[in-house]
């Protein structure tokens, strides 16, 4: 796991964007808290994910490129994406749940989904497709507040740890718009 700061993914933006590409595993903050994440298209890099988290069954959320990509892959009210960017989690059926991958979102037609108000977000709307954003920890423990909280069976998955020093936030709040 190499450790780098926004200067270094400014300065490397286009080694970031192929590790998340390929489905690499990186470690990135957010406006809540410290995210981990992989391109969400990817099934192999979410199924891994997914075993580090210890996570089999819950879903998992993604980081949407943009307002009109959502617009474009699901179904939204009028209003719905007036909360966006910001810290909340939307609810919301893909009009093509098939586009996605199913060990993205077990048990559930719906996908959490999320627009960042953090300099992160630019990334992943370079990215131009969805990247899982969950908690950096394996379930049901604490969250990363510091680069010092990775657990250490994460470290040799997560190729980018994007660090900012310590986020003592809370997850964003979830807001359900679907009709299923």
């Amino acid at each position: 796991m190499k450790i780098v700061d926004k200067q270094w993914v400014k300065d490397n933006i286009a080694t970031i964007l192929s590790s998340l590409k390929r489905g690499d595993i990186v470690i990135y903050p957010t406006d809540t808290i410290y995210g981990i994440g992989c391109n969400a298209l990817n099934k192999t890099s979410v199924q891994t994910l997914r075993s580090l988290k210890k996570r089999p069954e819950k879903p998992l959320s993604i980081i949407a490129p943009s307002k009109q990509w959502i617009e474009e892959y699901f179904v939204v009210p009028s209003a719905g994406l007036d909360v966006l960017p910001g810290p909340v989690t939307l609810i919301i059926e893909p009009r093509d749940p098939s586009f996605f991958p199913k060990i993205l979102h077990p048990d559930t037609d719906n996908i959490g989904v999320r627009l960042l108000d953090h300099w992160w977000q630019d990334v992943i709307t370079q990215l131009g497709f969805p990247c899982v954003t969950t908690s950096v920890n394996v379930s049901d423990e604490p969250h990363m507040i510091s680069v010092d909280d990775i657990p250490s069976s994460f470290r040799e998955h997560v190729v980018y740890c994007i660090y900012e020093g310590p986020i003592n936030g809370v997850s964003s709040k979830k807001i359900s718009l679907s009709t299923t």
